[in-house]
């Protein structure tokens, strides 16, 4: 669903704001009914077991897009992890604080806004350093995540689809 469906409508009609002012409007009218959407998918869903593995994300400051980390926390919540989405605009030591509140073992960075390679590094790099003493692993994915920019390895796995979220975040709960 959000792979497919919901990624190509929302690349469409993010384009009409280029037309005319209505193009906004019908911007953030479906961004709204999307959020609510998933909202509602996830709490559809059977609640994680209570000793279930935590994980937080985020999106980093200036990246103001919330359905991707909306989108991330459903997917992860769907395989049986207990999902605290922080949400846009995030900065760096609010994720760290919420690895460390809610003894996350898995972070999720969602990186959206264009012209992020100004940011999106960096704070993936602060988050991955500032969780890794505590065992948590760092996942992040975006559309404006350059793979030039970032690179996997030491507790950091890059996406760039919530079907392969999914499928490591059951293989990590495989191996636990």
């Amino acid at each position: 669903l959000c792979d497919g469906p919901l990624r190509s409508a929302l690349t469409r009609i993010g384009e009409l704001w280029r037309q005319s002012p209505e193009g906004i409007v019908a911007e953030h009218r479906a961004v709204d009914i999307c959020y609510q959407l998933i909202a509602r998918l996830r709490s559809a869903l059977p609640d994680p077991e209570s000793n279930a593995m935590v994980a937080v994300g985020a999106a980093p400051p200036g990246d103001p897009y919330l359905l991707p980390s909306a989108m991330a926390a459903a997917v992860v919540h769907e395989c049986g992890v207990n999902a605290r989405n922080v949400g846009a605009d995030t900065p760096a030591e609010a994720l760290i604080a919420a690895t460390v509140r809610y003894n996350a073992r898995m972070v999720w960075i969602s990186v959206t806004r264009e012209g992020a390679d100004d940011i999106g590094p960096a704070y993936i790099e602060t988050v991955r350093r500032g969780v890794r003493e505590r065992g948590a692993i760092v996942i992040a994915g975006g559309r404006a995540l350059s793979p030039r920019a970032v690179r996997a390895g030491d507790g950091l796995h890059l996406f760039a689809t919530m079907a392969e979220l999914a499928s490591f975040t059951r293989g990590l709960l495989d191996e636990r």
